[in-house]
């Protein structure tokens, strides 16, 4: 986050200098702090466009409304479920006769009155022209039904359930509020150092630290988010954890087994309990095997039973993650990315485990498909009892489906709390500086918008973890730094009930003075 706000400042610079810009991204909140105007398109074809207040306040294409719902915030309510847009996005092989977002349309669907016959039949038979709600000073819109914004927020918070402050763990399928049972997975220093050539001028061999002493525990039944810049280490702490990644250091134990003690022949029995859910959706499914076949590998690697007992499991998981018996012999390609990720998803499932590690699961997903990969994490989480360990760098994703966040920065836990907690008041600078630099979406209906939050600007580079300075690694880019942190690295410690910082000068009232030595 802190990288992408140095980017966007440079873009900001570049516009001031008389240059245009044309800005292509799914990130919404991207979008609402930069642009001037916006251009929504959908199958092809521009759905809306208009100036960027007019889109994000009041939205007219229910596709519009729909993306701007399905975002998770890092401002605001947080919600159980995610408003979401149904259906898969159209192929653009092959787009539909007149509307082409009318399959997914929710507007569609509902009571019109009057002409509702006549209205639904221009759906099928004509794209909308742009301009159907067109005022001369507001955003042009091609679609059949429209509203003129005023009533997001209502919508919004009609689509999924608002979490407070007494009811932040999430709901099981009884209706009973999710309690964090014993420790699941305990990790101690853990530690993955890989070798690198030796320097040929001073014949020293150095050590790139992508892990270098972390510690956590996760609890049956909760969501452990792990969020940093890339390179800090999360992807390889979660193969630390599943002993995908053989460890340097350290120890890692999970259900009451020291995994750092089993030779590869007694890990395998361990090895269905801990799965994982891969980035892209793409590169981790064999483009040359049926989406069935690779769903039932792990079932076929570990026994599961014969062939017509390992097909029938498969076609219960494709059930399980919404998609469809017919869709077993597929191969990828011929799937959306979201699909695709729901075959990963399945296939994690398949052995039945109690934990999966997620790195960074809906990353590459549009954003209306995030909502959707989000709520069926959600979903599995309650019907199966599942643990996550939830890696992402989008702090509104990781904060909509996590009970815990740790911080990492340079291959360390800086911090560690309560979701709300950690979101409301910070107390390590790096946590502080990136949530002031998430840009989140500003649509007038909450103060915390990313506009009405004081910007912390980082200096300087991250360090090179074949290098890490002495003392703190933080301190040259902190605005708190003192002498001590050149000279002594501070500890992981707890510093207030439910919170862990490695700090030696938290951020007590992150809107107050900088603290003093």
């Amino acid at each position: 986050m802190t990288v992408q706000a140095q980017i966007l400042d440079l873009v900001r610079a570049l516009d001031t200098r008389g240059s245009a810009v044309v800005l292509i991204t799914h990130d919404m909140g991207v979008i609402s702090q930069i642009a001037d105007r916006v251009l929504v398109m959908y199958g092809g074809r521009a759905a809306e466009d208009g100036p960027r207040r007019a889109v994000f306040h009041g939205p007219c294409h229910p596709y519009s409304w729909g993306l701007l719902d399905s975002v998770p915030r890092v401002g605001g309510p947080r919600l159980r479920r995610l408003p979401t847009i149904a259906g898969v996005p159209v192929s653009p092989g092959g787009p539909p006769e007149g509307c082409a977002f009318a399959p997914r349309c929710r507007l569609r669907h509902e009571s019109v009155r009057g002409a509702a016959r006549a209205v639904r039949g221009r759906l099928r038979r004509h794209h909308p022209p742009r301009g159907l709600l067109a005022a001369a000073a507001g955003p042009r819109v091609a679609a059949a039904h429209g509203t003129r914004g005023g009533d997001r927020r209502t919508r919004r918070a009609q689509g999924g359930d608002t979490v407070t402050a007494q009811s932040i763990m999430a709901v099981n399928g009884d209706g009973g509020a999710r309690t964090s049972g014993d420790v699941l997975l305990r990790a101690s220093n853990v530690t993955r150092h890989y070798p690198l050539r030796a320097d040929p001028l001073s014949r020293r061999r150095k050590v790139l630290r992508a892990v270098d002493g972390v510690s956590l525990e996760v609890r049956t039944g909760e969501t452990l988010g792990i969020v940093g810049e890339s390179g800090c280490g999360k992807s390889t702490l979660g193969r630390c954890l599943v002993r995908l990644t053989e460890l340097t250091g350290g120890r890692v134990e999970f259900d009451g087994q020291d995994l750092t003690t089993l030779s590869t022949r007694r890990l395998r029995p361990v090895r269905p309990g801990m799965q994982l859910v891969f980035q892209d959706p793409q590169a981790s499914l064999n483009p040359r095997r049926r989406a069935g076949d690779s769903v039932a590998e792990p079932l076929l690697v570990h026994r599961y039973g014969d062939a017509v007992a390992v097909r029938r499991r498969v076609a219960e998981l494709f059930d399980v993650v919404g998609l469809a018996a017919a869709h077993l012999d597929r191969y990828p390609h011929e799937f959306s990315g979201g699909q695709r990720q729901r075959i990963g998803i399945a296939r994690a499932l398949a052995t039945a485990p109690k934990l999966i590690v997620a790195d960074e699961p809906v990353s590459a997903l549009d954003v209306s498909i995030q909502a959707q990969i989000l709520n069926l994490f959600a979903d599995l989480q309650e019907e199966f009892a599942l643990t996550y360990v939830f890696i992402a760098h989008d702090l509104g994703v990781v904060r909509h489906v996590s009970d815990r966040i740790a911080v990492m920065y340079l291959g360390e836990i800086v911090e560690l709390a309560e979701t709300e907690a950690l979101y409301e008041a910070p107390a390590h600078p790096c946590t502080q500086a990136r949530l002031s630099a998430v840009p989140d979406i500003d649509d007038g209906s909450s103060a915390a918008s990313a506009s009405a939050r004081e910007r912390i600007v980082l200096t300087g580079e991250v360090p090179h973890p074949v290098g890490k300075p002495t003392g703190c690694p933080f301190r040259a880019r902190c605005p708190y730094a003192r002498e001590r942190c050149a000279l002594e690295r501070p500890r992981f410690t707890l510093t207030a009930p439910g919170r862990h910082t490695a700090c030696h000068f938290p951020v007590t009232n992150p809107a107050g003075p900088v603290p003093s030595a």
